[in-house]
């Protein structure tokens, strides 16, 4: 406790030398946080002594204060840095004011860590329908749309476990459909389907030109739609974002790979990922990625396989899995895996029929399936396919005992909402018409329900998740 001396020889020193841990782990702070010595713990900060380095017992200066009895040290200096393992523990035992304190010191990227099971604090907290630590965690950063290894958003498992209200603040996750052709003209509105309600209603009107065998997915919360064809099967270039929150649209920076159709599209890592298609030119094979933080393109490497259109394309393990489509009069059955953390191209096993085109694909846990679609032998399609990448197979029909009850089609959509899947809409050929039917595939019964149908038939639409507001949507 020689106060004057110790606050000389702390002057010359840096801060690497006064954080410098002993062979316990200790700092100069903790041996003064021990003693109580208030004016050389003042005197060390000052210089910029870590306050939340622990020692070798996992303990900061803090801690050896509150044990030694000097509440003042203690309130000065705080405890130990706050960890996502703390705020988990609170979250087990539902100590709703410790998490909240917690949610403080954590910064957004703590907030939406994943474990190994894909979990956030938020699929914790939903889990045990502790509403407080949600609209915490939420009010902290949290996102809600992060799904676990089981495909299963915070909502999903506050649903499964009963608690509504968390559901209900949470937002409820739609299914969204627009564009496309029925029969005569190009569109240009939108609907989204809420489970919860059983019904379609219908969102503000896409304010591109009206189109069909465009592109559509969301990425944080808003949906990016491009792409397409109209009137006289003019192609488009053009972007727009759709912002739930205020019901706005935004048009974007143009596709740079120029004006096309039946392109492909998915989303990775917070990132839009679009390529293939038919344009001027032909069918192409360039793939581009678009970063919404950014508001910016990037050229990728080719798709490695011949250029083509209606091809089916989505996202699995933070990867890019591309098949199938038409280049010429040849449809292919190929199938090709793009990292984005290498930028490289893989080839995969082949679909096991024969080529087809317009079929459909979506992701679901660690396996994305493929169906529907037209082939030379059969035409119009109703089978489905699971290709699993751990092991590099396709197995039909793996994800259900019963078939797609309605008839074969092409042109349809398909997307995965609320770990359920959502089929609907394109046509069989002929002069079958187009469908407006809908049915949803629920993988924990193994069953398929038919929906209220869509307004009408169509073919050449887009689908995607959408999660609404906690207000709701204006819709007009």
């Amino acid at each position: 406790n020689a106060t004057e001396k110790a606050k000389a020889l702390i002057d010359p020193l840096s801060q690497d030398e006064l954080n410098q841990q002993d062979a316990s782990g200790q700092t100069a702070l903790h041996k003064a946080a021990a003693s109580g010595n208030k004016d050389i713990v003042d005197a060390l900060l000052d210089a910029g002594a870590d306050k939340t380095l622990q020692d070798n017992n996992g303990k900061t200066a803090g801690d050896l204060a509150e044990e030694a009895g000097h509440k003042d040290l203690k309130d000065l200096l705080g405890g130990k840095k706050a960890t996502l393992a703390d705020l988990i523990g609170a979250i087990e035992v539902n100590a709703t004011e410790k998490a909240k304190a917690l949610i403080d010191q954590l910064s957004q990227d703590e907030l939406n860590q994943q474990d190994a099971s894909g979990q956030t604090a938020l699929h914790k907290a939903a889990a045990e329908g502790n509403k407080e630590i949600v609209e915490a965690l939420i009010q902290g950063g949290a996102e809600v749309d992060v799904k676990d290894s089981k495909g299963k958003t915070p909502a999903d498992l506050a649903k499964e476990n009963g608690y509504k209200e968390v559901v209900d603040f949470i937002g409820s996750e739609v299914l969204g459909v627009g564009l496309g052709w029925d029969g005569r003209f190009p569109k240009n509105d939108f609907y989204y389907f809420d489970p919860s309600k059983g019904a379609w209603t219908k969102l503000t009107y896409f304010p591109g030109e009206k189109r069909q065998h465009a592109v559509a997915l969301a990425v944080g919360g808003k949906v990016y739609v491009g792409l397409g064809s109209g009137d006289r099967n003019k192609n488009y270039n053009d972007f727009y974002c759709y912002d739930p929150s205020t019901n706005n649209w935004t048009e974007l920076t143009n596709f740079p790979g120029g004006a096309r159709s039946k392109a492909v599209a998915c989303a990775v890592g917070g990132k839009v990922y679009v390529g293939l298609g038919f344009g001027e030119g032909g069918f192409k094979n360039d793939f581009y990625c678009y970063d919404p933080s950014t508001g910016r393109w990037t050229e990728l490497t080719n798709f490695p396989g011949k250029g083509r259109s209606e091809a089916v394309a989505c996202a699995v393990g933070g990867k890019v899995y591309v098949g199938l489509g038409r280049e010429g009069g040849s449809r292919r059955k190929d199938f090709y895996c793009y990292d984005p953390s290498t930028g490289l191209w893989t080839e995969l096993t082949n679909f096991p029929e024969v080529g087809r085109t317009d079929a459909v694909a979506f992701a679901a846990g660690a396996k994305f399936y493929v169906g529907l679609g037209w082939d030379d032998e059969q035409g119009a399609r109703g089978d489905f396919y699971c290709y699993d990448p751990s092991t590099g197979t396709w197995e039909q029909l793996a994800f259900t005992a019963n078939t797609f009850p309605g008839v074969g089609r092409y042109s349809a959509v398909a997307c995965a909402v609320g770990g359920k899947v959502y089929v609907g809409l394109g046509s069989g050929g002929g002069r079958s018409g187009n469908y407006n039917n809908f049915y949803y595939f629920d993988p924990s019964t193994g069953l398929w329900t038919e929906l209220e149908d869509f307004p009408e038939g169509r073919i050449g639409t887009v689908a995607f998740s959408l999660r609404l507001p906690r207000e709701g949507i204006r819709t007009k």
